[in-house]
């Protein structure tokens, strides 16, 4: 595997290059249909077949929930399932049209559609996360696990307390205000990804100049300590800006799901209420030519 591969250029970029070879088939075909066709829509049998073909595709796109949960499997690599499942979502936002001869209005066969397309949308959000986050993760460091996290925090903050002890009073407050400065309270979930109940650390320039300022303010005898605390607390920082933007570059990439998934669910329950009231009002004939 080549280390520039990812999922849109996959083996070779196979997916791309079929999607590329259908979409212009797809486009063809329309074009002949059309021609010959004074009202293409989807009561026709080419357009019931785009409507067949597109069916098709939408089911592919579903099962990938169930081949990624499925470990036990040699049917395909879940990469090459995902690079799959990326280019067939962006050929349903041609099929469907083609079913429908472009033709839209207020009601549940549109509702689908338009579902479909969040899907497929959000779905490309998705990719470029897929893609990009490895690489913004790795530009800030290893993964930090929350337990990992908490154990490393809270030795520094003891060994930090631990030179507060029997100090002055202004040495024992600076070491207080680096303890509580920016203390994860609101560190996971919506909380993280909006910044909310988590106090904005500053920058790490200006954090230095403030323990510069304090270094001036404390007694000569204890600023030796008052360095091993500074170090400390910068330590203390820099593990905290670490933990919070790796975390927030998780929850940005799980975000997407809380769009992708239940809209999908809710696309299926439209396709299943537009083939039936199709049927219904039509009856079987219309699949015959």
């Amino acid at each position: 595997m080549r280390e520039d591969e990812n999922v849109l250029n996959y083996h070779n970029a196979l997916w791309l290059k079929l999607f590329l070879l259908t979409l212009i088939l797809l486009i063809t075909s329309y074009t002949v249909y059309a021609y010959y066709v004074n009202n293409p829509n989807g009561a026709t049998f080419i357009g019931l077949m785009y409507g067949v073909f597109g069916l098709i595709a939408i089911l592919l796109l579903m099962y990938y929930g169930i081949r990624k949960r499925t470990y036990n499997t040699t049917f395909g690599t879940l990469k090459g399932w995902l690079s799959f499942h990326i280019y067939i979502g962006l050929l349903t936002l041609v099929i469907v049209p083609m079913h429908a001869g472009f033709k839209f209005g207020i009601n549940v066969h549109t509702l689908s559609f338009l579902l479909m397309a969040i899907v497929v949308i959000s779905g490309i959000f998705g990719a470029y996360f897929y893609i990009n986050f490895p690489v913004k993760f790795t530009y800030h460091g290893n993964e930090l696990l929350y337990d990992k996290f908490d154990d490393e925090l809270n030795k520094l903050i003891n060994q930090m307390r631990g030179l507060a002890k029997n100090k002055s009073t202004l040495f024992k407050k600076k070491c207080d205000e680096a303890i509580s400065l920016a203390l994860p309270k609101g560190n996971r979930g919506w909380q993280l990804l909006l910044n909310l109940g988590t106090k904005s650390l500053p920058s790490e320039t200006g954090y230095l100049n403030v323990l510069n300022k304090d270094m001036e303010k404390i007694q000569e005898s204890e600023r030796e300590d008052f360095k091993r605390l500074a170090i400390l607390s910068l330590q203390k920082f820099e593990l905290q800006n670490r933990f919070l933007a790796q975390m927030r570059l998780k929850n940005i990439l799980e975000s997407w799901l809380y769009i992708h998934l239940p809209v999908s669910f809710a696309m299926l329950i439209a396709l299943i209420i537009h083939i039936i009231s199709v049927i219904y009002y039509n009856g079987f004939s219309m699949f015959i030519p």
